[in-house]
């Protein structure tokens, strides 16, 4: 039976060592000084500068392209373009954009959106439609005060008001609009971010 001790590395030879000096920056400036040039590395004096180039653009380029394409595929998959609650200023982050124009044409944010306070996705305050449809869908069969609205009456009128050209949104889909903009107002009240870029404060 052979037993084989294990070796522990413990001091490593920097490349300043094995060169012979104590620092890169000090080789560099002798193979500068060398060759009578301020900057050799790079320059056109330097021979390995096609090697180096197309090393940056064959290998480095390609792996950083790639890594932007798999963060968006990322934020893609755990972004999806849905109408969901948005409660915390964590989730506002990463707004779906089927969830912008119902953030920003919310009478507050839009307000602010008017005055510059706020970056609105980038949204044009004076593009914006006048109407808040989202608001007018939210408020439909909505009675804020039951007991005044139905007075000596055991029961009172709702009131409802669609267009043809109104968004197509399921009753889940304004809920979650609702809570939305509930969050949004907690937000303004206790906050000085900006609901609609949570990683800046409002102007």
């Amino acid at each position: 039976m052979n037993i084989r001790e294990a070796i522990t590395v413990s001091d490593i030879p920097t490349p300043g060592a094995l060169m012979g000096t104590t620092g890169s920056a000090q080789l560099i400036q002798s193979i500068n000084e060398s060759f009578g040039a301020s900057s050799f590395f790079g320059s056109a004096k330097d021979i390995y500068a096609s090697v180096s180039n197309a090393f940056v653009e064959n290998v480095v380029r390609p792996i950083q392209e790639m890594g932007h394409t798999l963060k968006h595929m990322s934020r893609t998959l755990m972004n999806p373009d849905e109408y969901r609650p948005l409660l915390t200023l964590e989730e506002m982050r990463y707004t779906p954009p089927c969830m912008q124009l119902p953030i920003v044409m919310y009478a507050p944010v839009r307000k602010l959106l008017e005055q510059g306070r706020i970056s609105g996705y980038g949204y044009d305050p004076d593009n914006l439609p006048e109407e808040d449809v989202f608001g007018r869908l939210c408020s439909n069969g909505l009675v804020e005060d039951i007991l005044e609205a139905c007075g000596d009456n055991d029961a009172c009128d709702l009131f409802y008001e669609w267009h043809d050209d109104d968004p197509d949104l399921t009753l889940d889909e304004i809920a979650a609009i609702q809570e939305t903009r509930a969050a949004v107002d907690y937000i303004l009240e206790s906050t000085l971010f900006d609901p609609t870029d949570p990683t800046s404060e409002r102007g």
